[in-house]
């Protein structure tokens, strides 16, 4: 919320009182391409401007990985800079966004999205190079993929946003495996099928449009439901997968204030009890009980 300094908050979304905050980097930002989130060891992760910091409730340093980006060689291509949208923690590694330029210069750059696994040394363990494993057309250009959400689940799969391709996608996660970053599936909100694995999606259980589109916040429940901010539509939705039968059923659909979201950027995640919590980039936040 700072423009001077990586300041990271925590507020009450009952009373909109602040309930805690910390500096995570002097002269550093969280803006709209750096990020803040909490980890599943109730500990607050940040990047900004390429460095990682994590620190635990009372403040203390857990990692401060200063230019990272640039030990790993990630600053001078890409629109972002460095890494950016989006960094998750899961079983004791890290996992971060970046751009990788193909030629051109300013907006008129030709990038991809890659994803570095790192430890807690700043190692890394792993890279996915979407050049390497997705199907990408040979007149791709521009920001292609504009790669908004990184999300590991329990058993380390890797799911990815794409946003200039309307897209979903799960990738294998093992990074130990030959088969490590191979995409398992791709929900598209449009209907198109880009890398050649979508799974159809049923609508019939919520109301029109069929699709999504801008979409944001892209999370996995751990029963496997997917959960992600609809923005073109102002709405948070939550599908259920059968990959055996390669199927994928909307279950619920939860409204933003705004019809639309005009704002880049939103929220649709759930409490530990299971609420919908969904926002566009505004003033206004939902939650919605369980089951309604």
């Amino acid at each position: 919320p700072c423009t001077a300094d990586a300041i990271g908050v925590v507020y009450d979304t009952h009373t909109g009182d602040l309930v805690w905050y910390q500096l995570m980097q002097a002269g550093g930002t969280f803006g709209a391409v750096d990020m803040l989130s909490f980890t599943e060891d109730k500990t607050v992760l940040g990047e900004t401007r390429g460095d990682v910091i994590e620190v635990d409730l009372m403040g203390a340093d857990l990692l401060r990985l200063d230019d990272l980006s640039t030990t790993f060689g990630v600053t001078a291509g890409g629109l972002f800079g460095n890494f950016h949208h989006d960094i998750m923690k899961r079983n004791d590694l890290y996992y971060v966004i970046y751009q990788e330029n193909f030629g051109g210069g300013g907006f008129s750059q030709n990038v991809l999205d890659n994803v570095i696994i790192f430890d807690g040394t700043g190692t890394q363990v792993a890279e996915w190079r979407s050049a390497d494993h997705l199907a990408i057309p040979t007149n791709w250009s521009g920001d292609f993929m504009h790669t908004n959400t990184v999300f590991v689940d329990a058993a380390g799969d890797i799911y990815l946003s794409f946003l200039n391709q309307t897209a979903l996608i799960k990738l294998d996660g093992d990074w130990t495996s030959a088969n490590f970053g191979t995409p398992l599936w791709v929900l598209s909100g449009n209907g198109n099928d880009p890398f050649g694995v979508a799974f159809p999606i049923d609508w019939s259980a919520v109301g029109s449009p069929s699709a999504f589109g801008g979409q944001h916040s892209l999370s996995i429940h751990d029963d496997g439901r997917v959960q992600v901010l609809d923005n073109n539509n102002g709405r948070g939705l939550v599908m259920s997968l059968d990959e055996v039968a390669g199927t994928a059923t909307v279950e619920g659909e939860y409204s933003t204030h705004e019809n639309r979201c005009l704002a880049p950027q939103g929220t649709s995640r759930s409490t530990a009890a299971g609420n919908p919590v969904v926002g566009c980039g505004g003033d206004w936040v939902r939650e919605f009980d369980v089951g309604t």
